[in-house]
């Protein structure tokens, strides 16, 4: 039955290889009830992911849950914020992403304090990187030609989450290589891949939605093939982290 499984998880990983390139061309134009069906199903792709390392590496424990409920707020944003562009969803679908990050984070943390009950909450080195990480976010958002607006309210704590996210799944992988933990280094690259592609993939969103003209259309293949790729690295965690 596990081979089973494991043979489901490929075929899901292998169906991103179809689905997002499909997804991509339908929404080229624009939104559309195909372009809306097709995320829907990158979407399930990744949620499926989560799923199935879970019931492989058959881990039940707190750690998974908040990893599968931040991949299910993922997928309820991505189908949110495709339907028209109307305050309700955009606001909603925004917040389920949001929400999925703080998911994510609380998920790192109690990781980080099953492996390393002595670790503080903060320390010097992350508020020095957390910093650093905003600063350039939001900089970099500024010389990509992105204008200041009232949306920057929303935007700058936005860009703090996705660097508490960065950083705490940094911080969680560097501390698992050096403890010599099993998988660290696959839980590393995982950690860090996940939440950097992810991070990446928001700001490149930003820029693409706020700037005036828009970005080339091969920018916005940057930004979904990244988001996806982050979606299946995280839900890969749970393959390597039990806590």
């Amino acid at each position: 039955m596990s081979t089973l499984f494991k043979i489901c998880f490929g075929i899901a990983a292998g169906l991103e290889f179809i689905f997002v390139p499909w997804f991509l061309k339908a929404s080229r134009n624009g939104r559309c009830t195909k372009s809306q069906i097709l995320k829907t199903i990158c979407a399930t792709l990744f949620v499926a992911a989560g799923v199935l390392a879970s019931v492989i590496a058959q881990n039940r424990c707190d750690y998974a849950h908040y990893i599968l409920i931040g991949l299910l707020l993922g997928w309820c944003g991505d189908f949110l914020l495709h339907l028209p562009p109307k305050m309700p969803f955009t606001l909603s679908g925004g917040l389920a992403f949001l929400a999925g990050h703080v998911f994510y984070i609380y998920a790192y943390c109690l990781a980080m304090k099953r492996y390393f009950p002595d670790a503080p909450f903060w320390d010097k080195r992350e508020l020095i990187a957390c910093a650093i990480i905003i600063v350039i976010g939001v900089a970099a958002i500024r010389l990509l030609g992105v204008k200041f607006s009232p949306l920057y309210i929303i935007g700058v704590p936005y860009v703090a989450m996705l660097a508490f996210m960065l950083v705490k799944a940094g911080s969680l992988g560097i501390k698992a290589v050096n403890a010599g933990l099993d998988n660290a280094v696959v839980m590393c690259i995982l950690l860090v891949g996940g939440a950097f592609l992810f991070a990446l993939s928001d700001m490149m969103l930003a820029v693409n939605s706020l700037r005036k003209p828009r970005p080339s259309y091969g920018y916005k293949i940057t930004c979904i093939v990244t988001y996806f790729t982050a979606q299946f690295l995280l839900a890969s965690t749970i393959f390597v982290i039990s806590a």
